[in-house]
């Protein structure tokens, strides 16, 4: 698919830079003001029509907390006794798509609307789309419709799908038929519940029939009589019987949630046929034992996980029937095809040589090493991966090891302000792999948390229980009006600029988390031709090095409000590329093609420590503008 892009063509003046320390912000506690934003919602068709009962919200810095109101029965609604300040408007109604004032699409950021002193502005116009709609109907293997059968549609980008679940789902009625309305654009994944929950219908499998079998027609040869269908003795206990559940079902009709394929949809576009077969599907069961080469079993908590980078939709939550007890013994029924990893973490810290495995093992270098040299208390882990196709999993086996630590020290960068007790910051990791899931019973699935730490009162840190994977690291405890994450260097690398990666082998260690008041702002205004301020563009910020284009931190966008202004904070210093685009989706931000399509019509701008600067953009005529076909 390709689409055209508008980029900038004429820069204002130069870039005007100053070494300034910006002024803390007041945030009144209430607002004050004689300023009016007043408008209508109304349909976006060619004739449109008013919304009455649309909920619009509006927001801003200057408010300590959102206002809302409903559109009367002429669709329009009014916000009174408003401070200046920069607001941002929104309205929402059921069947529609929230949109933001001044969207070019729906689910596109908004514009947001400046507002002086008294000022009054009552001719704001937001257009709501209908949402698209997703239907099809359920049945059971023999065509039957099953009524009361839940459909749940997930957002493919969606981090953590169980959050949207009540807002796009539906229930089948009598016949069969479901329909979820008011979807934003997008793909999503579709499926249906768990008809049966947890519970499980159990029958014997075809060997265990076989050998019933063989077994009553030995005893019948060695009666000398005849085994007669119906007057037979009760087969004996064979084995387990196969359990079989209503499994989730995924379109196109799979129960293998890494197999669904996602439904696309346009603005107000009605998708038919998405129809379900409900079948029972057989479960299998997974036996194992967690051992600890370094002492005695420690209390262990089990967690079934699906593969990185997939959040638990499937709606079926495994069960732990038996969980690991001193002899690290555990089985867990239930388990709908499909492929998991399962976990095993220690929930207190144990004592571990430093010959051991993950002990010693440190990447990042420096003096930051557990306190005693011989021995350390380490929270231990292991890790599995399995396969549910058919038989079940016996003999599974899990060797606790310890867990990776992140290791460092809180450094303060800045003025004389006032600096925060280090022993007040607390840091925290979050897995950038969203894995979803929660707790049913004694079954932990899918949640593999890191357990927060503080800092010393000196500043160091050490942060355990980290499995492998990919992290952000986030911190709070200091004033964020003063202070913002600057850096966390480890072995010569800022790991802000992509997540802190943690193998198998080692600690990361020796690493000096900055935080800095030493804010820093690149503001300007974007005009037309005529000097005018231009609302409408997206302001697109990217490095100059393509090394850092996958960081988010230094890859940014922002909308000008309806003045023309645009402002980015807590920019890391170095030299950036800016433009001005029509149109913009955040995904297009992760494409490095997309990126490379901008530098030709892009505009230099250095940000330096700490530093306040401007930077004007002035958009060309139309005879001006260049096209970015971007490919996808």
């Amino acid at each position: 698919m390709t689409r055209t892009m508008v980029g900038v063509l004429v820069v204002l003046g130069a870039a005007a830079v100053v070494a300034a320390q910006l002024p803390q912000r007041d945030r009144p506690t209430t607002p004050t003001g004689t300023g009016v934003l007043a408008g209508v919602v109304t349909t976006d068709a060619s004739a449109p029509q008013p919304l009455p009962g649309a909920v619009v919200t509006l927001s801003a810095p200057e408010l300590p907390r959102n206002r809302a109101t409903l559109a009367d029965a002429n669709g329009r609604f009014s916000f009174a006794a408003l401070p200046p300040g920069r607001f941002t408007l929104s309205a929402s109604k059921r069947a529609y798509i929230t949109t933001a004032f001044g969207a070019r699409r729906p689910g596109r950021p908004g514009v947001a609307v400046s507002l002086g002193a008294g000022e009054r502005r009552d001719q704001i116009a937001i257009r709501l789309s209908r949402g698209a709609v997703i239907t099809g109907t359920v049945s059971d293997a023999s065509g039957r419709p099953l009524p009361d059968t839940r459909v749940v549609a997930f957002r493919t980008d969606d981090a953590t799908p169980r959050a949207v679940e009540a807002a796009f789902a539906s229930t089948s009625d009598d016949q069969g038929v479901y329909r979820i309305y008011g979807l934003p654009p997008g793909a999503y994944y579709v499926r249906t519940t768990q008809g049966l929950g947890t519970a499980a219908a159990a029958r014997p499998s075809d060997a265990d029939v076989d050998a019933s079998i063989a077994r009553l027609q030995r005893q019948a040869s060695a009666a000398g009589t005849l085994a007669v269908p119906g007057q037979l003795p009760a087969p004996g206990n064979t084995g387990p019987l196969r359990s079989y559940v209503l499994a989730p079902i995924f379109h196109p009709g799979t129960p293998v949630m890494t197999d669904a394929v996602p439904v696309s949809l346009a603005v107000g576009e009605v998708r038919e046929g998405v129809s379900f077969t409900v079948d029972l599907v057989p479960t299998i069961s997974i036996d194992g034992v967690v051992t600890n080469p370094y002492g005695p079993m420690p209390a262990v908590q089990l967690i079934m996980t699906l593969p990185l980078g997939t959040s638990n939709m499937t709606g079926a939550v495994p069960t732990l029937v038996q969980r690991p007890g001193a002899d690290g013994v555990f089985r867990y029924t239930g388990v709908v095809p499909g492929s998991y990893t399962i976990i095993a973490r220690s929930t207190t810290a144990q004592t571990v040589p430093a010959g051991a495995a993950g002990v010693g093992g440190a990447r990042g270098g420096g003096a930051l090493q557990p306190v005693s040299p011989e021995v350390a208390a380490r929270l231990l882990w292991a890790m599995a991966d399995v396969t549910a196709a058919g038989d079940d999993i016996s003999g599974l086996s899990l060797a606790l090891q310890p867990a990776m630590r992140l290791i460092g020290r809180v450094a303060f960068d800045g003025d004389a302000t006032p600096r925060p007790d280090p022993a007040s910051i607390r840091i925290a990791l979050t897995p950038v792999d969203n894995r979803g899931g929660g707790a049913v019973g004694y079954t932990n699935f899918g949640t593999v948390s890191v357990p927060p730490t503080m800092a010393r009162a000196d500043g160091t840190f050490e942060l355990g229980g980290v499995l492998p994977g990919r992290y952000r690291v986030s911190v709070t405890g200091a004033d964020s009006s003063v202070w913002w994450l600057r850096a966390l260097v480890a072995n010569g690398r800022d790991l802000l600029d992509d997540a802190v990666e943690f193998g198998r082998a080692g600690d990361v260690t020796n690493a000096v988390l900055t935080l800095s008041n030493r804010r820093t702002v690149l503001s300007g205004h974007v005009t037309g031709a005529s000097g005018d301020p231009v609302s409408g563009h997206f302001v697109v910020l990217f490095p100059k090095d393509r090394s850092f284009w996958e960081s988010e931190r230094r890859v940014r966008f922002t909308r000008p409000a309806s003045d023309g202004r645009f402002e980015l904070r807590d920019l890391p210093p170095g030299d950036y590329l800016m433009a001005a685009l029509t149109d913009l989706e955040a995904s297009d931000l992760r494409s490095q093609v997309f990126l490379e399509q901008l530098v030709p019509a892009s505009i230099g701008v250095a940000v330096g420590e700490g530093a306040t600067v401007r930077q004007d953009i002035r958009i060309g005529g139309l005879d001006r503008i260049r096209p970015f076909p971007l490919l996808r």
